[in-house]
């Protein structure tokens, strides 16, 4: 039986709803009392764990214009407004936790303290959290939202039309499609050839990929050593060091992705900002339009050239060998003060 369902079988009568409401302070009481006297637990160490993986989850640079402080425990206030989506990838980012091991709980599902948002489960090493995100009062999902444009444009327009993106026309495209789990591509818009594209914010902090399917190449394998050599092979709080990717071939696989063919793990175009899909000066084709956009096999370029960074990270989260660490290609611009080694 769930460990939760014995609890509850067994000390449900003692609360006035059938089970501990958080927002009343006689459950919190009664259910620390239960949980010390009964389990061992002590409630406010949880609390403080808790707090612990919040505080490191808001300093991180993906969640900045993203995820503020919650006036409840458990919960991060959804101030950027986006979707359960990013604020998976955003988890998994932080945590290094797989996209696949983040549990999504609706509203009043079991083990979600919330009856109006959404929770995630998810591990860190051995201990089970699980976050609430509160949403704002406008409840609008960016990302949907975007999506949702981008469809109704399609749909606006006959239900099928030519994007051009770069030198490349793609035809007939009917819809655009989410890419969920932990892939290269964020979107694909669907045609006679499909467009795949990775979609990323302007400001927060976001790996364009990792560096597991190229730990073989020469210049990874130089920096991952370079970093365990200068850190003692333990990254501390603010250790962060970084390398310029010289090579060309190395620079599009570790932007555009290290697939053998265009798809879910290789894009055709990489886009930071809100994606807008224009109409050409003649009126006979559309453009695929974003604030700072990139198109394969072109390598990025100024604030956004592509970079090696090891971070800290909290946890004990380890990559490459390396404890507290992670290692993967970012633009310049989100890491600009970590050493260059």
């Amino acid at each position: 039986m769930n460990p939760f369902d014995t609890f509850f079988k067994k000390y449900s009568y003692k609360f006035p709803k059938g089970y501990p409401d958080m927002n009343n302070e006689q459950d919190i009481l009664l259910l620390e009392s239960i949980l010390l006297n009964e389990f061992g637990i002590n409630l406010n160490e949880m609390k403080r764990s808790y707090s612990e993986i919040i505080r490191t989850l808001l300093a991180s640079t993906e969640a900045e214009g993203k995820l503020g402080i919650h006036s409840k425990s458990k919960r991060v206030k959804n101030i950027g407004n986006i979707s359960n989506n990013d604020f998976v990838d955003i988890l998994s980012n932080v945590f290094d936790v797989s996209v696949e091991d983040i549990k999504v709980l609706p509203p009043k599902a079991a083990g979600n303290p919330s009856s109006k948002n959404f929770a995630f489960q998810f591990p860190i090493e051995d201990q089970e959290v699980i976050l609430v995100l509160g949403t704002e009062a406008r409840g609008t999902n960016l990302e949907d939202y975007e999506l949702s444009n981008l469809n109704n444009f399609i749909n606006e327009n006959g239900g099928s039309i030519n994007i051009k993106v770069g030198n490349n026309m793609y035809e007939d495209i009917t819809k655009v499609e989410k890419i969920l789990g932990n892939k290269q591509a964020d979107f694909a818009f669907i045609g006679k050839t499909n467009l795949y594209v990775q979609h990323k914010d302007l400001k927060a902090s976001q790996q364009l990929s990792g560096v597991k399917k190229l730990e073989a190449n020469p210049e990874v394998k130089s920096f991952v050593e370079d970093v365990k050599e200068v850190s003692g092979g333990t990254l501390q709080s603010k250790m962060n060091f970084k390398r310029k990717v010289d090579s060309i071939d190395l620079q599009l696989k570790g932007a555009y992705g290290a697939g053998d063919s265009f798809g879910a793990d290789k894009v055709q175009s990489i886009m930071f900002g809100n994606i807008e899909i224009r109409p050409s000066r003649d009126n006979t084709y559309f453009e695929l339009y974003s604030p700072v956009q990139f198109e394969y096999p072109n390598p990025l370029t100024g604030d956004y050239e592509l970079y090696l960074f090891a971070t800290y990270r909290g946890y004990g989260i380890n990559q490459q060998g390396i404890n507290n660490c992670r290692i993967g290609f970012y633009p310049l611009k989100f890491y600009p003060s970590a050493k260059t080694i």
